[in-house]
């Protein structure tokens, strides 16, 4: 089981910047771990990253694991107000066995994670395009 703490990511700007999550709210009922990228003291439409798990229970033979990435966009108005304009969600979950092992485990996240950085997938997401 990880410690709660910081969670650093890279974006996908021409020169990467990472984007540091700071822990911000655990439930441990709910299986929610939520961390917050506190940049610029403004906390109207901070990014956020909530990681889910749904462990087994009795009669469930599957567990899951949900990845929530919020990016607000926002907007200041001319008094200095900033509000919410959209926010852009992204979202990986991976449901499996309690019996799988934790190489396929393993497998499975690299495999996604490796599909998303595809050039065919890059387009589809990116550039608002379809298969044909």
């Amino acid at each position: 089981m990880p410690a709660n703490g910081n969670i650093t990511i890279a974006d996908g700007a021409t020169t990467p910047v990472s984007h540091t999550f700071t822990p911000s709210g655990l439930d441990g009922a709910k299986g929610l771990a939520q961390f917050t990228e506190r940049t610029d003291g403004v906390f109207v439409g901070e990014p956020k990253l909530d990681v889910i798990v749904r462990p087994v229970t009795k009669g469930q033979p599957t567990r899951k694991v949900v990845l929530l990435l919020t990016l607000p966009k926002r907007t200041t108005d001319a008094n200095g107000n900033v509000s919410i304009t959209y926010e852009n969600l992204g979202k990986a979950e991976f449901t499996y066995s309690a019996t799988s092992s934790t190489q396929e485990r393993k497998n499975l996240r690299v495999l996604l994670s490796n599909a998303m950085i595809n050039a065919l997938v890059a387009q589809v997401v990116d550039n608002n395009e379809t298969f044909w």
